[in-house]
């Protein structure tokens, strides 16, 4: 697999370069390689960069989060061109929006040269967390599904490939194990959007019924099979790059949900025109 240098890896390269005045966030959705974007990024900055990823923080998340900041801050003081901190998976520190900003605010008051990228795998979750709190302080850095020159240069994919199984980098590799992949796309994609960070914003009484939702507001990627996820029947020429934006579709109609818990239940108004249209 040859080595790819994504379009945002320019934009944050070129964010970090100046004048510090944003919070950057890296936002897309998950198995993208916005980890990866991260840590070629610590490779070739000149200045001093700390990575932090939150992903076994221990019993007190907030303490942690503070002294990796305070590590980040050490680094800055020591180098003329300050520091970049970047922190991974901080979606999952309870309320760590209103701690970034308070960190965050504390440098801007002491003209700290710390410069601070966050990222992380929910996008829902993290979204959640900068509207909240960090309204006015951030840049976002779109990091997409990999596009089809992407996956040329780095896997060899033809565009009946690229329009067959998607922009996935994580999947590629399985495209000759069918079953694999379907596998691999259910339980590392769907699954985890649905059961995690969906369940982790919004009350769902009937989380299977929700998942039952999705496969039925989802038609067949299969010529035959009412199932996205069953391994029957022929692919459809468009079948994985079409399931991929009928997901986004599906966690954008969610994001925009109307929740009434003063019913009993949560009371779901998906946007149906949109995922239909997709």
């Amino acid at each position: 697999m040859q080595i790819i240098v994504r379009k945002p890896f320019s934009v944050l390269w070129q964010r970090l370069g100046q004048q510090r005045r944003f919070v950057q966030v890296l936002a897309g959705p998950r198995q993208v390689g916005k980890t990866t974007l991260a840590l070629q990024m610590r490779e070739k900055l000149a200045m001093p960069t700390h990575y932090a990823a939150a992903d076994a923080v221990g019993t007190s998340p907030s303490a942690w989060l503070e002294t990796e900041w305070e590590k980040a801050r050490a680094l800055a003081g020591q180098s003329p061109k300050g520091a970049v901190l970047l922190l991974d998976e901080v979606q999952k520190i309870p309320d760590w929006s209103a701690l970034v900003k308070r960190l965050w605010d504390e440098d801007t008051r002491r003209r700290r040269p710390l410069r601070t990228v966050l990222l992380g795998s929910s996008q829902l979750l993290l979204m959640s967390g900068l509207t909240e709190s960090l309204a006015g302080r951030f840049e976002m850095i779109p990091v997409p599904h990999w596009s089809f020159s992407e996956m040329r240069k780095a896997f060899g994919f033809t565009v009946d490939e690229f329009v067959q199984w998607g922009g996935y980098p994580g999947a590629a590799p399985l495209i000759g194990d069918r079953p694999r992949w379907l596998a691999y796309i259910r339980d590392s994609l769907i699954e985890t959007t649905v059961s995690r960070d969906i369940l982790y914003l919004v009350r769902v009484d009937k989380p299977a019924l929700l998942r039952r939702l999705f496969v039925l507001a989802t038609p067949s990627v299969h010529h035959k099979s009412p199932d996205p996820f069953s391994h029957h029947g022929p692919p459809r020429p468009r079948g994985a790059l079409w399931l991929s934006r009928r997901v986004a579709a599906f966690a954008r109609a969610l994001d925009r949900s109307a929740i009434h818990p003063d019913r009993g239940r949560s009371a779901v108004r998906l946007g149906a025109a949109e995922t239909a249209a997709t």
